[in-house]
């Protein structure tokens, strides 16, 4: 009978692997690469990899291939049930355990980018990205308000939910909520129609798309200024 190694948690998980734990378990998903920038940018990338397989042996996190964004594949990873019991309890409230669905990978690393490039800018404005919601929990939110309405609205059909929000504090203390939409597999009309349900949510507009995209995204929304367009 083969007798099972135990394995431990990482004797000083520090703050820079529970943010990265923070980051892989609110969408679910998150390339090394992503990590490499976030963590270790600059420094050596078997660095990374060595940190990253510590958590993984520690049963922190999961590694996965993914070819969602190219035909090769490309290394993520994913969050246990152990790597969010080791973070603070206020913070445990909507990540993911386990891997995204393969639908899902696409859209959630693209958000991973588009988070990244904001926190940097903000950075550089002396501001900083106080929480970041992702789809599920705004869809969470909104069913709740859906149920607190009057029993005879209920079944009026659900507005359009944004893939993810982001609170930012600004250097002064001011905060505002940045909303978000990733691009996904739309198309001609398809893509129109999107942008028409965006637009009917009488806000602004962060309309997150590849560069290869950047021109067909724009002409859909060419009528709708409160759309903006960041193309990565």
């Amino acid at each position: 009978m083969t007798k099972k190694i135990a394995t431990a948690r990482p004797a000083h998980t520090n703050s820079r692997d529970l943010d990265l734990l923070r980051v892989i378990g609110k969408s679910g998903i998150a390339a090394f690469e992503q990590l490499y920038t976030r963590g270790w940018d600059g420094k050596s990338r078997q660095t990374c990899a060595n940190r990253l397989l510590t958590l993984k042996r520690a049963g922190l996190i999961t590694m996965h291939y993914t070819t969602a964004r190219s035909d090769s594949r490309e290394r993520v990873y994913a969050l246990t049930r152990a790597g969010r019991d080791i973070l603070p309890v206020e913070d445990r409230a909507g990540v993911r355990i386990g891997l995204a669905p393969r639908r899902e990978h696409h859209q959630q690393l693209l958000a991973q980018d588009y988070r990244l490039l904001l926190e940097q800018r903000l950075a550089g404005q002396g501001a900083r990205l106080v929480v970041w919601h992702d789809e599920r929990e705004l869809k969470s939110v909104q069913k709740r308000r859906q149920n607190q309405q009057p029993r005879g609205q209920r079944n009026d059909p659900a507005p359009e939910c944004a893939d993810a929000a982001a609170q930012i504090e600004y250097a002064d203390g001011q905060q505002t909520v940045l909303t978000i939409e990733i691009d996904g597999h739309y198309y001609g009309k398809m893509l129109r129609n999107k942008m028409h349900d965006l637009a009917a949510l009488n806000q602004p507009i962060v309309y997150v798309c590849l560069t290869k995209r950047r021109k067909a995204v724009q002409a859909a929304a060419a009528a709708y200024p409160a759309i903006q367009i960041e193309s990565l």
